[in-house]
């Protein structure tokens, strides 16, 4: 076609343009962009204007009432005083005065005085306001237009009060003149702002831009079209005058100049245009890349009839199947696939609405081997929605398949672990509820399966924690360090009893670091829980007896002192004198105290326990009257002992220590009522074996039993009574070790213990509770063998009386007043005694003549130098040297390893004088 005839249809189209834009010139102009930017000019001024004169009628409306309210206190102050002195005088003409003094300001209309009695004492009316206040007074002031204040005469005495009634309308007609001309003033002047910038989008943007487009729509109109250009639509630039020409292959473009805006937006335009021509050349050059990557991938991709039919495959399509194009194209797919019939119904599901399905199917390779492989298939449709051709791509997943299989064998070897296990696995949500659980966690808090728990358990920490603090502890662990191990807490069962267990869980959390969930190990150590709380409470009483070891060893040097000086003023005093009886009786006191020592010690362990032939009846007399004193009024103590009955070889702190835990028990079980207590000793003739003691002997037996009317025992309990650590009684009132401690010691002393039991009646009470609270109760019934007669024969010897004596003694103790009473007592005899109380200045003494002492008696516990490190120092020097080492307790030091030491005598304190001198001349003696 020649360049007129392609010119000559644009000029026709252009003027056809040019005709139909001049009946169209009214919408056009309305519709440029000054008159756009003009109507949301106005509208926003007008936006604007009102919000701006809104902040500034906000900011008169504050200073306004402030001013209004200052004025008025400020008036009110002033009359204030005034106002008083007539309200407590009652002076009537002076309140006149003070409410004309308030009519100055022009809004009140009304005033008031009341005195303290309630009455009027003046009034006065300046006319009535308006019958309602305007809306913007309400705004501003509200609907109340009386104020009041309180009249106080002097040192605070109140005399009445005073009221004002303002005129609100009054008081805000200036204001509302002014919130007027705010408003429109700053409406106008803002409208006046958007057509200034209307016309200076007009001048300096808009007809520019008009200008430009007409330049550019200037070679069309002329028709300066040329042909393509050569070397692929290359652009060519050249000069038409003093214009720069672009030659893009379709129109001739004039070179913009960018030495301003409207230049760079013609430029930008021209860029446009060639970047469109270079964008067709890149798509095709794309479509020929395309073409190469299909037939380079190694996807299998092909296209085919909705029939089947094959209309393209690439290169490894070809491959794949082993052979050509040739052979392949018009082939239809179903020949090739294997469960092409499952395919082919999801193929039939392809709609220009879902353009797309994703098929995984087995297909069969040149060697044989069945592959996997997953052809996305995409449809293309006609206008009219029919299927044109179908494109598949396949990929081989044989390999994902093979990971599938292996992924899901794992996760059922991780369900066959999970549902098996004995510990209890869980997963939940951070706020509390779960998300799985295995039977052994719905086991663990006795609930019949997981669908169980899961469904009732809707909130952990309230339903599951006996302690919802400990919720929040956990998880405070948890989310600080995304794990917590071994957490143990108290959980609540579904039947409401409580166990202690055992949680360690970790966290797992989303890309974004979101909590996701919790996963968790749940152990019941509730058994182990009891273990440790009897190891504390065998611990406890350690310590319990550690304590009553160090308090025993303080008493002895106590007891020391007092049986000591004792026996010193009973052979001072005369006989029969009075000062010698009270004198006795003190030390007959510390002979008891020494005993009660004595327990103390084999109480807590620290002495060996020693049996000896014992006197029951006396012995249990002396315990029940200790027991009287602690147990209530309530509680009757009937006994029943048989004083004729024979000794028995016992310890008798152990013996003091069964009828103390037996009363005790007894005490508990009737606290609540009172009740009776019957305590007796009988001796038995024990001839029959007995099922409950297999291993007693026939014989003579001493029988004691305990009997009370209390609660009783039930029958699931009475076996466990004897458990160490077993008790009913709540925290605080029991050990549970008080009748296991009772079981031991009979059985040491070669005894047996029945135990008969009956459970109160609560069903016909008369005080409407239940029945007779003393219906039931328990006994116990305790045998001791008796002790033989040839034991019985035997006769102590007498004590050989105690003579003077002679020698140099050395008396080493850190107790002055215990080491001066053993020197008085030595001296008595007719010793020669030297006193230190360390073991260095012992020493040093020694090391310069030690020659000059017969004897040392040195206690264990010395400052700086110990009693048995002072011994072997002495020894070490003289071996020949008796010694005699005294303690109160110490763990360190028994009588076995003294006398290893090379130490001659071992005494434990509080010694008995007469036991220690004795000693001391047996060995003066040898």
């Amino acid at each position: 076609m020649k360049r007129e005839e392609r010119v000559a249809p644009l000029k026709e189209q252009e003027v056809g343009v040019k005709d139909s834009n001049l009946g169209q010139l009214p919408s056009l102009v309305w519709e440029s962009l000054p008159i756009k930017l003009g109507r949301y000019s106005v509208l926003v001024a007008l936006i604007l204007g009102l919000l701006f004169s809104l902040i500034q009628v906000g900011i008169d409306f504050r200073n306004e009432r402030q001013s209004i309210d200052i004025a008025i206190q400020q008036h009110l102050a002033t009359l204030e005083k005034s106002a008083a002195e007539a309200s407590y005088q009652l002076d009537v003409p002076q309140g006149q005065r003070v409410l004309e003094g308030l009519f100055v300001f022009p809004s009140v209309y009304r005033a008031e005085i009341i005195d303290d009695f309630g009455d009027v004492l003046v009034q006065e009316t300046r006319g009535e306001p308006a019958a309602s206040p305007r809306f913007i007074t309400r705004f501003l002031l509200g609907e109340q237009s009386f104020r009041q204040i309180d009249l106080v005469f002097e040192q605070d005495l109140p005399v009445g009060i005073m009221r004002i009634w303002l005129d609100l309308d009054l008081l805000t007609e200036n204001f509302r003149t002014r919130v007027w001309f705010i408003v429109f003033s700053g409406i106008l002047r803002n409208l006046f702002l958007a057509a200034v910038l209307a016309v200076m989008f007009h001048l300096l943007l808009a007809r520019p831009l008009v200008r430009a487009v007409a330049r550019l729509r200037e070679p069309l109109a002329k028709g300066e079209v040329c042909d393509p250009p050569p070397n692929d639509h290359s652009p060519i630039i050249h000069r038409k005058g003093n214009t720069e020409i672009l030659t893009t292959g379709l129109v001739d473009i004039p070179r913009a100049n960018t030495s301003d805006e409207l230049g760079q937006l013609l430029s930008a335009i021209n860029e446009f245009i060639l970047g469109r021509e270079q964008a067709m050349q890149a798509l095709k050059d794309s479509e020929e890349r395309y073409r190469s990557l299909i037939e380079s991938q190694t996807d299998l991709v092909c296209r085919f009839a909705p029939e089947g039919a094959l209309i393209f495959v690439n290169e490894v399509y070809c491959q794949f199947f082993n052979q050509s194009k040739e052979e392949l194209i018009g082939v239809k797919w179903q020949s090739l696939l294997l469960d092409h019939d499952a395919i082919e119904e999801k193929l039939s599901q392809l709609s220009p609405a879902n353009p797309m399905v994703i098929i995984e199917n087995r297909v069969s390779s040149i060697r044989g081997d069945i592959h996997w492989v997953q052809f996305a298939n995409s449809g293309f449709f006609d206008c009219e929605g029919n299927l044109l051709e179908i494109q598949s791509v396949g990929r081989d997943i044989t390999e994902r398949k093979q990971f599938e299989e292996a992924l899901r064998e794992s996760e059922e070897k991780y369900r066959t672990i999970f549902e098996n296990a004995v510990e209890g696995f869980y997963q939940s949500t951070r706020a509390g509820r779960f998300i799985s659980v295995n039977p052994a966690l719905a086991k663990i808090f006795n609930y019949a399966s997981p669908q169980e728990i899961i469904e009732n358990i809707s909130d952990i920490a309230n339903q599951l924690y006996a302690d919802p603090g400990d919720r929040d502890r956990y998880q405070q662990i948890l989310e600080q360090t995304n794990i917590v191990e071994n957490f143990e807490f108290e959980a609540r069962r579904k039947d409401g009893s409580l166990i202690w267990v055992s949680d360690s869980a970790r966290i797992y959390r989303d890309e974004q670091g979101e909590i996701i969930r919790y996963d968790g190990i749940v152990t019941d150590i509730t058994e182990r829980k009891k273990l440790e709380n009897q190891l504390l409470q065998s611990q406890k009483m350690d310590a319990l007896g550690t304590l009553a070891g160090g308090i025993a060893h303080e008493f002895n040097n106590i007891l020391g002192v007092i049986q000591g000086q004792s026996h010193v003023l009973l052979k001072q005093l005369p006989e029969n004198s009075a000062e010698k009886q009270k004198i006795a009786i003190i030390s007959q006191a510390g002979e008891r105290a020494t005993d009660l020592v004595k327990q103390i010690l084999t109480f807590s362990r620290m002495d060996e326990l020693q049996h000896s032939v014992q006197e029951i009846p006396a012995l249990l007399k002396e315990s029940l009257k200790m027991i009287r004193a602690t147990l209530p009024a309530t509680i009757e103590i009937q006994q029943n002992i048989a004083m004729d009955c024979p000794p028995i070889l016992a310890d008798p702190t152990q013996i003091h220590q069964i009828i103390m835990n037996l009363c005790t028990n007894a005490f508990h079980a009737m606290e609540k009522d009172g009740g009776v207590l019957r305590v007796s000793l009988q001796h038995e003739q024990y001839e029959k074996w007995h099922v409950s003691w297999p291993d007693l002997e026939p014989g003579s037996y001493l029988k004691l039993t305990v009997q009370d009317s209390g609660c009783g025992i039930p029958d699931d309990i009475k076996a466990h009574i004897f458990d160490p650590f077993f008790t009913t009684k709540e925290v605080g009132k029991g050990t549970g070790i008080g009748l296991s401690v009772v079981h031991s010691i009979v059985s040491q002393h070669g005894g047996a213990i029945m135990v008969e039991s009956q459970v109160a009646d609560s069903s016909n009470r008369s005080d409407g509770v239940g029945g007779d609270p003393h219906s039931g109760g328990s006994t116990f019934h305790i045998y001791f063998p008796a002790v033989q007669e040839t034991i019985m024969e035997e006769k102590i010897a007498e004590k050989e009386p105690l003579t003077d004596g002679m020698g140099k003694i050395m008396v080493v103790d850190d107790e002055p007043f215990l080491a001066g009473t053993q020197k008085i007592t030595l001296e008595e005899f007719g010793y020669e005694v030297t006193v230190f109380h360390d073991g260095l200045h012992a020493l040093a003494a020694f090391q310069e003549k030690p020659d000059q002492f017969d004897l040392v008696f040195t206690d264990y516990t010395l400052p700086q130098l110990t009693g048995d490190k002072l011994s072997q120092e002495f020894l070490r020097i003289r071996p020949d040297l008796p010694i005699i080492l005294t303690t109160g307790y110490n763990p360190d030091i028994s009588e076995e390893k003294a006398k290893a030491l090379g130490i001659r005598a071992f005494m434990m304190k509080p010694i008995d004088n007469d036991e220690l001198v004795r000693t001391i001349q047996k060995l003066l003696e040898k």
